[in-house]
């Protein structure tokens, strides 16, 4: 139960030709790098160093929230993160594009 980082690597129309010789079909395809995928890790928490974790919460009962940032630079042991937790929304509201002015990450 920790975060992780995987590399993103795409396929350009390649065949270095393994497996049934097509395009994109096998592993050693893929030679472009593209940048890296974190998977993050939350949990809830009693207290900041996450002595006690709790699968769940009842509403009103106070928590920490603990992210496993996998090494990456967006959550650090300081007051200046980069991660932002916005409030759920049912309609959808929060899910728009970063361009728009009503993005929930605004």
């Amino acid at each position: 139960d920790r975060g992780f980082s995987v590399q993103a690597c795409f396929c350009p129309a390649y065949d270095s030709g393994g497996n049934a010789m097509a395009l994109c079909d096998d592993k050693a395809d893929f030679v472009q790098p593209v940048g890296r995928v974190h998977f993050f890790y939350t949990k809830f928490c009693d207290d900041a160093a996450c002595t006690k974790e709790h699968p769940s919460l009842a509403p009103g009962s106070p928590f920490t929230l603990y992210v496993d940032c996998a090494g990456a630079r967006a959550c650090n042991s300081s007051t200046s993160n980069r991660i932002k937790v916005i409030e759920q929304s049912r309609l959808g509201i929060n899910d728009l594009p970063s361009w728009s002015p009503s993005s929930g990450c605004r």
